[in-house]
């Protein structure tokens, strides 16, 4: 006999929440790898607020048995290749007047979807029950927590009053008694002032910077793609932190680390073993999230030409597990990663390594 799709809804009301303020929702990145909703798509767990895969949200359907699934699914808008750039006229990226951060606009599709048939049912649809109404507007509303916990890492850099910076110069004055100071670049040898502020001296860096001093200038250079060959996006100091458990710090102090972090986050484990060992939010499990940026850096999955560059992946998860034991490196603050090693071996993240 078969089911109704709105029936087969009604019987599983039971495992699906609206969700709270509290409740971080996970939407933009699947927990077990990088698939994102452009990438592959993704299926927002309605219990648990949890963002799987396609081919991972049946490993989570058998361990939680949560059936209800909100599906999304993005698609990229053509955009006219000759649009005009506007001058930065603040040092700021992706708002007004800031710098133009070419973030790629895309067109959203959303569907209800009932495991373990995969019985779809459309989001518009008239019949669906308020309490799946109300969830699923709750979920598209709300900030995604791997967006909050960059936010986060970036708000954490200011200080109270809004200047940034480490107080070094309120520390000298404290020890010193001397209050006069001169912030370097605002002031010329016959003490006038320069041209430009501060800010307009940032500002004009950034935009005139020439890249070429830190790039391969005038050689022709071809993108190279596959396993082992996978990119990585800048978010903050998640370059410094990862280079430096992966090659820098550790080639130098504990070379054998890399090989057996391959051996045992890659070869020897699987992303399925590692998720049914996970509790049962796999984002602030160590093992899952080394396991997932192992098979995303070596296997070649997410290494595959998308207009002749490589999109590469961000690990932010990895980030937000792997520094939540410590304040300094849960910032966008740059740190050495003699300091981060040293932080390692007093951490209790020591027996995961």
């Amino acid at each position: 006999m078969t089911i109704e799709p709105l029936d087969l809804l009604r019987s599983k009301l039971s495992r699906v929440r609206i969700p709270k303020p509290t409740n971080r929702i996970y939407k933009h990145e699947c927990c077990v790898s990088f698939n994102t909703s452009v990438r592959r798509w993704l299926f927002i767990d309605m219990y648990i607020f949890l963002a799987f895969g396609k081919d991972f949200v049946g490993w989570n359907y058998e361990k939680t048995g949560n059936p209800v699934y909100l599906h999304i699914k993005q698609t990229k808008k053509l955009v006219l290749e000759d649009r005009p750039s506007k001058k930065p006229t603040i040092l700021a990226i992706g708002v007004d007047g800031g710098f133009d951060n070419n973030e790629v606009e895309y067109e959203e599709t959303h569907s209800l979807v009932i495991l373990p048939e995969y019985v779809s049912l459309p989001f518009l649809s008239v019949e669906l029950l308020e309490k799946v109404r109300l969830a699923i507007d709750a979920i598209l509303l709300a900030e995604g927590a791997e967006r909050k916990e960059q936010l986060a890492a970036w708000t954490a850099d200011k200080k109270q009053d809004g200047s940034g910076g480490n107080n070094h110069a309120i520390e000298h004055y404290q020890e010193i008694g001397y209050p006069l100071t001169v912030k370097l670049g605002t002031i010329t040898a016959d003490l006038e002032a320069t041209k430009m502020t501060t800010a307009e001296r940032e500002l004009d860096q950034n935009t005139n910077f020439d890249w070429n001093q830190i790039q391969e200038s005038g050689q022709e250079v071809d993108p190279i793609f596959g396993p082992r060959y996978t990119g990585l996006v800048n978010i903050g100091n998640s370059s410094c932190l990862l280079f430096s458990y992966n090659c820098s710090n550790l080639l130098c102090i504990y070379f054998n680390f890399c090989c057996y972090f391959i051996l045992r986050y890659y070869l020897n484990q699987g992303l399925k073993k590692a998720f049914e060992a996970s509790p049962v939010d796999p984002t602030v499990d160590i093992n899952m999230q080394l396991t997932k940026l192992a098979h995303g850096l070596l296997s070649g999955k997410y290494s595959v030409p998308t207009f002749k560059k490589q999109e590469g992946i961000c690990p932010q998860m990895f980030k937000s597990v792997i520094a939540a034991s410590h304040p300094e490196f849960s910032s966008m603050r740059q740190q050495m990663s003699k300091v981060i090693y040293e932080i390692k071996l007093e951490s209790k993240l020591e027996g995961s390594f």
